[in-house]
């Protein structure tokens, strides 16, 4: 009976184990409507990449995978939503010196951007 019973358990973890999501890869859009050409996509990627470097954020953002759609002033970002979330790529944009979606850009990146950038 107890050899049942640890099978059975052996059971149970071994099913969890692998049915556990390890990684939930997505692929959203971010709207920049101040991305106004090729620099500022170049802005807005050194800082994707600059975050993708953090401690335990490798794999996160598939940097390689970026689209910057320059007419749509839009991103596309592929990336791991069990390590990262939308909010957190929005606020990265935002951190560049450009509004993402529904997050304003902070006025001291906004002040450090290239004049090309600049509104």
């Amino acid at each position: 009976m107890k050899h049942i019973l640890k099978i059975a358990a052996l059971s149970v973890v071994l099913v969890c184990a692998l049915s556990c999501r390890q990684t939930d890869v997505r692929v959203m859009k971010i709207w920049a409507p101040e991305m106004k050409n090729e620099r500022c996509s170049e802005v807005i990627m050194a800082a994707f990449r600059q975050y993708s470097q953090l401690p335990n954020m490798d794999g996160s953002i598939m940097v390689d995978n970026i689209k910057f759609d320059l007419k749509e002033r839009s991103i596309t970002v592929e990336f791991d939503s069990m390590k990262v979330a939308l909010k957190n790529l929005e606020h990265i944009v935002a951190g560049a010196g450009f509004a993402a979606n529904d997050i304003p850009a902070d006025t001291n990146a906004v002040a450090k951007l290239p004049p090309e950038c600049r509104l």
